[in-house]
């Protein structure tokens, strides 16, 4: 699949790949091949060629208590150390790096570039490749394919916990299911189909 974003129904665009979120979200834009004078030209890009390299600048929104996304408010250390709001709110006293204390005052930058850049799915490392800015990663990870799920015939004793887009198949081979109600569902096909 191509690396784009896609409308996806719910009011928002989930991209694919963290590079096709900022060029998305880039204001830059090409000069005229005669433009000589270096007014609107593109910055010099790298090896790479493009202007960031997410994969150094995500890795500056991991909290290095936790590993989890770090999101405003951000909060920081004497230094300019940020770690995650929970682990702050957990009693941290000092920073987990260099041993300072925290700042009163948040890092107000990096809480205005996380807004404005893409996150991957918590559920990446399940295989979800879907990338959200902050506003809607939560509503996104909420009905994300790739979220684990407990069987609903947990009641009667499944334990089974699978990936949401492989629990339908579960369920209907599932062991606890209730033994009538493949008759039930046999015989409302039947009658609607007489109908």
């Amino acid at each position: 699949m191509a690396n784009s974003s896609m409308p996806n129904g719910r009011g928002y665009v989930e991209c694919r790949s963290p590079t096709a979120a900022l060029a998305r979200q880039s204001s830059v834009r090409k000069s005229s091949a005669g433009d000589v004078s270096g007014a609107g030209a593109l910055p010099s890009l790298g090896t790479a060629g493009r202007l960031v390299d997410y994969d150094a600048l995500i890795k500056h929104f991991d909290c290095p208590v936790c590993h989890d996304w770090v999101t405003p408010p951000i909060v920081q250390c004497r230094k300019g150390h940020i770690v995650c709001g929970p682990c702050k709110s957990k009693g941290l006293k000092a920073c987990p790096i260099c041993k300072q204390r925290f700042s009163d005052v948040n890092n107000w930058m990096m809480e205005q570039v996380s807004l404005v850049i893409a996150f991957p799915c918590k559920f990446q490392g399940n295989g979800c490749h879907i990338y959200s800015e902050l506003i809607h990663k939560t509503s996104h990870e909420a009905l994300c394919s790739f979220r684990p799920v407990s069987c609903q015939y947990g009641i009667r004793g499944c334990t089974q916990i699978l990936l949401y887009h492989l629990m339908e198949k579960h369920v209907l081979e599932c062991r606890f299911r209730p033994p009538n109600l493949q008759q039930q569902l046999s015989s409302s096909s039947r009658d609607s189909s007489h109908n």
